[in-house]
């Protein structure tokens, strides 16, 4: 009795841990494009002089608890910035120009409970006329 009790702690202490490490690492993803997408923003306008156009989102629907395989049109979607969005991604991705600056946004809903993860970057205009990254990044869960 004692040991059928034990393992059915590890499976499902096991469980957890699995499903735990798969979440750290899906947001993972989320936090690595915020970064990716905030510093090209910032690369774009030091080569070029502009702001990117606006971009997004990208897939049109937050994928539910699956993968998205992006399109080729979708991975050139973020060209401007000189990224390149991953095979199979999780998030769904825009980038919107603003007068002062620009906003990243990323979002998913990796159990596919309706609850979204939204994560935002920010970037504006210092006043020697930087473009410069918001201090900190934004992380909400809301219910759709």
């Amino acid at each position: 009795m004692g040991a059928v009790a034990a393992l059915t702690l590890l499976n499902v202490w096991g469980s957890h841990w699995l499903s735990t490490a798969w979440a750290k690492q899906r947001s993972a993803e989320a936090r690595e494009m915020l970064a990716r997408l905030g510093a090209g923003a910032i690369s774009a306008y030091e080569r070029d002089g502009t702001l990117c156009e606006s971009v997004g989102p990208v897939p049109a629907e937050v994928p539910r608890g699956r993968h998205y395989q992006p399109t080729p049109q979708d991975r050139d979607a973020f060209a401007c910035l000189r990224i390149s969005l991953p095979a199979r991604q999780y998030y769904q991705y825009t980038y919107t120009r603003k007068a002062d600056g620009f906003v990243v946004t990323v979002r998913g809903d990796l159990d596919g409970d309706g609850v979204l993860s939204e994560f935002t970057q920010g970037g504006g205009f210092s006043a020697a006329g930087y473009l410069l990254l918001a201090e900190d990044t934004t992380f909400k869960a809301q219910l759709e």
